[in-house]
């Protein structure tokens, strides 16, 4: 089973700098740890999907109300099983050592077959969540990890070039962020910034972030202006110059960036703008970024991220908002990505509400609504537990995986299908309209009475 569900909530939680809050958070955050397996629990409601009118869509959801899905998901192994009031209907379980992936069906706990079609089982999507919204969270997080390590890059810039340097005391002030009170404008060839960012690549400080630093090549003169606090802490930075980090794709940089970083409150505002030489290519950036701890000891995060993309003769415009808060043990807020292609805008709203009873537990919803322009196309909800989980278990007493023909798996399958229809025909008759839907009674209690 993809695991897209669980990428995207925990990347988000990884948004998080742990380390400059309490240690509330740091407990909430420290479940799941790095790599180890989540067992879930999931349930779903459909408000408005494009397939089904108001009517069908209720009457599906009458049938979805006896439906749950769970396993367990780690690095190596995991496990989907879908049951019906309780009862198992068949589980999908994949496991992945030393590069050998291998995906069962078990329709029953006796039986693990494997075939060439199953991965066409492994995208179920249990929620309209894609892959592609955790990508962007785990960019963010790369973003913002990017943030400190520049920050430790420029602030030791002007020791390294104490010859380079013109040094002018200031007050500039500025909201929210401090007064300045050192100005150093450094002008730098192309060699000596190559070399400091090598060096700079060997220290500590370094981290793997997004731009990648290590793939940087300047190029030219490159300019710096530098704002400093009194305690030498870096509050304001502007940057121009060229730069690469692919072949024949040299870009003219302008970096206008302020910062902050305090007990309990971290804040960024910075404009990157990366044209190519010929103008017909940009990667540009605005970023908006705050983390602060409330009076009532609450935590939130606000991350607003604008990009501007020309490749191809093809423009991409995007927004992606994160708004969280931390309060006590409740954790809720949103994601929003929003994208223009073409003149044609989309976007998907991601709506959640968190609670951790205990350290290795959640529990909550997740609402996700899905537009196109202004028109609601999917809106979900759903219920999901998770909770610290225990890897798949792989052992003798497991049964042998039968690798069958497609046309085997088919039949399989064929018998499956027919087995969890027999028990949806045995719900209660109110929750069977999404069948019966233009079926005359008569030929429904045929149907149920072959059963």
């Amino acid at each position: 089973m993809k695991k897209k569900i669980f990428l995207l909530l925990l990347s988000l939680m990884l948004l998080f700098p742990a380390q400059i809050f309490a240690a509330g958070m740091q407990d909430f955050l420290a479940f799941p740890g790095e790599g180890e397996p989540v067992s879930f629990e999931l349930a779903a409601e459909i408000i408005k999907i494009p397939q089904l009118d108001e009517n069908r869509t209720e009457q599906l959801n009458r049938i979805l109300k006896h439906v749950r899905f769970s396993g367990i998901t780690g690095e190596k192994e995991s496990e989907v099983t879908v049951s019906l009031d309780n009862e198992e209907l068949f589980s999908i379980l994949s496991f992945d050592y030393s590069g050998m992936k291998q995906t069962v069906l078990a329709p029953d706990r006796e039986h693990y077959y494997s075939c060439s079609d199953i991965p066409e089982y492994t995208e179920m999507n249990l929620l309209p969540v894609s892959t592609g919204e955790a990508a962007k969270i785990e960019r963010s997080r790369k973003i913002r990890l990017s943030l400190d390590a520049v920050s430790g890059f420029l602030e030791k810039l002007p020791d390294s070039f104490p010859d380079k340097v013109s040094r002018s005391k200031t007050t500039e002030k500025y909201r929210n962020y401090g007064t300045a009170s050192c100005k150093i404008v450094l002008k730098l060839s192309d060699e000596e910034m190559n070399g400091y960012l090598q060096q700079f690549l060997k220290s500590p400080e370094f981290t793997c972030c997004d731009p990648n630093l290590a793939k940087m090549v300047f190029t030219g003169r490159q300019g710096f202006t530098l704002l400093y606090t009194e305690d030498n802490k870096l509050l304001k930075a502007s940057y121009s110059g060229k730069a690469s980090w692919a072949e024949n794709d040299i870009r003219d940089i302008r970096l206008e960036w302020k910062t902050v970083r305090r007990d309990g409150y971290a804040k960024d505002e910075l404009q990157l703008r990366t044209p190519d030489e010929k103008r017909t290519a940009r990667n540009n950036l605005i970023l908006s970024y705050i983390l602060q701890t409330g009076e009532d000891g609450s935590e939130k995060l606000t991350w607003t991220e604008e990009t501007d993309v020309l490749e191809n003769r093809v423009r991409k415009q995007g927004k992606f908002e994160v708004d969280l808060t931390l309060k006590e043990n409740s954790l809720t807020g949103s994601v929003k990505d929003t994208e223009k292609v073409n003149n044609v805008n989309s976007s998907k709203t991601i709506l959640m509400e968190w609670t951790a009873l205990q350290q290795n537990s959640w529990t909550g919803t997740l609402e996700i609504i899905s537009k196109k322009d202004k028109i609601e196309k999917v809106h979900i909800r759903a219920i999901l537990s998770l909770t610290a989980g225990i890897s798949v278990p792989v052992s003798s007493g497991q049964p042998e995986t039968v690798h069958v023909s497609e046309a085997d798996f088919s039949r399989i399958t064929e018998k499956l299908y027919s087995e969890i229809l027999r028990k949806l025909m045995k719900l209660p008759a109110e929750d069977q309209a999404f069948f019966r839907e233009g079926i005359p009674d008569s030929l429904w209690n045929t149907i149920v009475s072959t059963q």
